[in-house]
């Protein structure tokens, strides 16, 4: 946080009675300027960061065509034996 200088990146207080160290908490004021970058750690935390991973379920069309190449690369990995 004192090393990238990004305003969201904050220390706050730990609730756990153990822990000693202050935590890392990252406020809700994040516009995804990319100062965090700078920090590979810092970045980490900083949600503009955030990876999103779409999955779709495929068509009739993509399974069928899944189908056919299968099926040509099967007929010639057989042809080369």
């Amino acid at each position: 946080m004192r090393l990238n200088g990004c305003p969201s990146l904050t220390l706050r207080e730990s609730s756990d009675p153990l822990r000693e160290d202050p935590i890392a908490h990252v406020d809700d004021t994040c516009v995804g300027c990319g100062v965090c970058g700078e920090v590979a750690h810092a970045a980490v935390l900083c949600p503009s960061f955030y990876e999103v991973r779409v999955i779709t379920n495929p068509t009739r069309w993509t399974r069928f065509v899944s189908r056919m190449r299968a099926a040509v690369i099967r007929r010639l990995a057989a042809a080369t034996a």
